[in-house]
């Protein structure tokens, strides 16, 4: 759990930064923490956050304190060394644990990815498009190569409301993801047999699932329709790929039967699952 949810009401959080972190307690203070901020002799920040119920009745800086590090009641989260954005990042994600409960900090999620991939039910995916561009955030969709032989992206780019900030982005140089790709919830849907050995493996050789493996390993939301056929379903590498996918935190869908045959997920069942993911990140 994130260094929020162990800071008790006795506790204290220490944040040991080179930059003088301006907008965490605007994040903090409406949460019920106070802060103090003090600029260290070596040119570093030093932030204290605690309870608004412990706060102090004098106002004598923790500074006096000669090793705050050594207190049983501290909590130190050091980014000295990093390069920005990673120590901002390094924090929040520190502060971010999945399950916070009411009062916790909680992440916002303002961007949504839709990861296409060259299963058949791609041809589902404008229908789809239309439900998630509801959904509140900015939605960003990103084939995979082998999609195209399944979806144009033309059609996909129609399926989206017009005049709208939703994208569909082919190429690592489009600004919707320069310089690089904001945080948000990944939806990989359809998840094709080969996308799911290689997500599960560690392998990234596209744009689009350089962007979930990227999300996978910073823990933002991740969730995986896996579309196979039933030999493919029953193969011990296809089960073992989703077993791995779960282990690491993704929220994996498993193919639904339909008929004789098992196909993706439903669309109601995958803007469902989106939706709460998006309520409770």
């Amino acid at each position: 759990m994130g260094a929020v949810q162990r800071l008790e009401a006795d506790r204290v959080l220490v944040l040991h930064l080179p930059f003088e972190p301006i907008p965490l307690p605007d994040v903090l203070d409406p949460q019920g923490f106070a802060h103090w901020t003090t600029a260290a002799s070596d040119a570093s920040w030093m932030v204290w956050f605690y309870r608004e119920a412990t706060r102090p009745r004098t106002r004598a800086s923790p500074a006096s304190d000669a090793n705050p590090r050594t207190s049983p009641h501290t909590v130190v989260c050091d980014v000295r060394g990093l390069k920005p954005p990673q120590p901002m990042l390094r924090v929040l994600n520190a502060l971010i644990g999945r399950g916070a409960s009411a009062g916790m900090i909680a992440l916002v999620i303002d961007h949504l990815y839709l990861i296409v991939t060259g299963a058949g039910t791609a041809r589902r995916v404008p229908g789809l498009l239309s439900q998630l561009a509801q959904l509140g955030p900015r939605l960003v969709v990103i084939p995979t190569p082998n999609a195209a032989r399944v979806v144009a992206a033309r059609e996909m780019v129609l399926a989206l409301p017009p005049d709208s900030l939703h994208r569909v982005v082919e190429s690592y140089f489009d600004e919707a993801i320069l310089p690089s790709p904001p945080f948000g919830l990944v939806l990989v849907a359809p998840c094709s047999f080969d996308s799911l050995n290689k997500l599960a493996t560690g392998i990234a050789d596209n744009l689009a699932l350089s962007v979930v493996a990227e999300a996978i390993g910073r823990g933002t939301p991740v969730v995986v329709a896996i579309s196979v056929n039933a030999p493919l379903w029953n193969h011990p590498r296809a089960r073992a790929s989703a077993a791995a996918l779960r282990e690491w935190g993704v929220d994996v869908i498993d193919p639904t039967p339909v008929g004789d045959v098992i196909t993706m997920a439903p669309d109601d069942v995958l803007i469902d699952r989106v939706r709460g993911r998006l309520q409770s990140p």
